[in-house]
C-alpha cells in the first residue's frame, strides 16, 4: 500500500525525512509479525458483532425482556487488514501499536495478537475498525455454512436496531463484491474506498482564490 494512499499528489507534501523514518519503522515493523498474523492480511470472513438496540420507544419498561433485548449479538462480515492499511491516528499508532507494544516481548503472544479488522458496510471513517481475537474469527467458508453471509430473517434482524440492519446488508453486499477478488485485490480497494495520509504527508494549504480574499488597497478602498 502506498504512503499516501490514492490522493492527488499535486495536492500533496511530503516531508523526505519523516518519510525516510516512517519508511524504516513500517519496515521493521512488518517484518517482526509473524506469519501467523500476516498470512490473514486480506483475509474475509466473519466476527462477532454486539448491538446496543435503544430503537425501543419504552424508555421507561425497565422488565427483563426489554434488558435482554438491550444488546443482541450477532455475525458481522470483516476483511482482515494490515496495521499499514488503516489511519495512522488513532487506530494505528495508539490502538494497535499499543497492543502490539505490548505483545513483542514474548514470540508466542505476538503470535496469538488479536487480527485488526474493517467491519464491512461502515459509514463512520471513525468506527469502522475492530480488534478480533483469533478464537472469535469465522472463515468465509466456515460462516457461508453457517448461514452468516445471508440477511437475517425477519424475526431475527428485528432484534438489531435499524443502523446496525443497514450496515449488515450493506456489508454483507461488500462481502460478495470482494469475495472472488485475491487478498492483495482487496486491501487495494480498500485504501482506494477509505484513502488517508501517512504522517509525514500533508495537504496544501490552499491559495486565495481572486484578488477580494485580499485586503484591499488604498485605491480600492471606498
Amino acid at each position: 500500500m502506498g504512503d499516501v494512499n490514492h490522493n492527488d499528489d499535486s495536492d500533496i507534501v511530503i516531508d523526505l525525512l519523516a518519510k525516510e523514518k516512517f519508511e524504516k519503522e513500517r519496515g521493521e515493523t512488518l517484518t517482526s509479525l509473524p506469519e501467523e498474523i500476516t498470512k490473514w492480511f486480506g483475509v474475509i470472513g466473519f466476527s462477532p458483532g454486539e448491538d446496543d438496540n435503544d430503537d425501543g420507544d419504552d424508555d421507561d419498561n425497565d422488565d427483563d425482556s426489554t434488558k435482554k433485548k438491550a444488546a443482541v449479538k450477532f455475525y458481522q462480515p470483516i476483511l482482515l487488514v494490515s496495521p499499514y492499511d488503516v489511519p495512522p491516528k488513532p487506530v494505528r499508532d495508539i490502538y494497535w501499536m499499543d497492543t502490539y507494544t505490548k505483545a513483542k516481548r514474548s514470540k508466542a503472544k505476538l503470535k496469538k495478537l488479536d487480527y485488526l479488522a474493517y467491519v464491512y458496510g461502515s459509514d463512520d471513517p471513525d468506527d469502522c475498525y475492530n480488534f478480533v481475537p483469533q478464537h472469535e474469527f469465522v472463515s468465509l467458508e466456515e460462516g457461508i455454512q453457517r448461514g452468516y453471509d445471508r440477511v437475517p430473517s425477519a424475526s431475527s434482524s428485528s432484534l438489531l436496531s435499524t443502523d446496525t440492519q443497514q450496515r449488515l446488508r450493506r456489508g454483507l453486499q461488500e462481502l460478495h463484491d470482494d469475495a472472488d477478488k485475491t487478498p492483495n485485490e482487496r486491501r487495494i480497494k480498500h485504501t482506494t474506498d477509505h484513502p488517508f495520509l501517512e504522517r509525514h504527508a500533508k495537504k496544501k494549504k490552499k491559495k486565495e482564490e481572486g484578488a477580494s480574499s485580499s485586503p484591499p488597497t488604498k485605491k480600492q478602498r471606498t
